[in-house]
């Protein structure tokens, strides 16, 4: 199942890439408003401290991880 728009994958630069292979991770700044950061957080932290089983029904309560607008 896809949600939101597909973009074409961003790939790796070589310095990111010999980070990964040395490393095993590479940190990304994300390129999405902090504001939007926030508004996720506090979605996610109400269903975790007021409701018992969110299940599978994350995406479709916080639309916001789904997509962002550029």
């Amino acid at each position: 199942m896809v949600y939101g728009k597909q973009q074409a994958p961003k790939l790796l630069n070589d310095e990111q890439m010999r980070k990964y292979v040395a490393d095993g991770y590479v940190a990304l700044k994300p390129e999405v408003p902090d504001e939007v950061h926030e508004t996720v957080r506090k979605k996610l932290q109400f269903m975790v401290d007021e409701e018992f089983n969110y299940g599978n029904n994350v995406l479709p309560r916080v639309p916001e991880m789904g997509s962002h607008p550029k």
